[in-house]
């Protein structure tokens, strides 16, 4: 028999030695992975462990089918996507704040205004104020 097959077993009755042998057969290939799909150290270990905490939320669902480790690579590959999508959600929206501060200065400046903005993709936006009343020309 499968090793997972018995362990899943054994943690499926509550078995604290199962998990703890599940968790060190397959944590590192986990934070691997996560590492190399996470922007720091630091997530990717949140993610790790967020990972194995889904698992064993579902685990009285979970139908053992010799795939395991495919399930948990699963877990973690839609976490680090949703933590990136967070992550560039957040500095699209930095972004847009600065290019709204570009667009909306005091209306005491009286001089020409140029702002530059590096958006995701490579594309940069070139903003120039010629006066006071906001009036953009290209």
């Amino acid at each position: 028999m499968d090793i997972d097959f018995l362990l899943l077993q054994r943690m499926k009755r509550g078995d604290e030695n199962a998990f703890d042998v599940f968790v060190r057969k397959y944590y590192k290939e986990i934070l691997n992975y996560c590492n190399y799909h996470c922007p720091d150290t630091s997530t990717a270990e949140d993610l790790t462990q967020e990972t194995f905490l889904r698992f064993f939320e579902k685990l009285s669902d979970y139908r053992y089918m010799g795939k395991t480790k495919n399930y948990l690579y699963t877990i973690a590959g839609n976490l680090c996507r949703d933590s990136y999508k967070k992550i560039r959600e957040s500095l699209l929206e930095e972004q847009s704040l600065e290019i709204q501060d570009c667009l909306h200065p005091p209306i005491a400046i009286s001089m020409p205004i140029k702002c530059v903005i590096a958006l995701p993709g490579s594309l940069i936006c070139f903003f120039f104020i010629t006066n006071p009343s906001l009036e953009m020309n290209n």
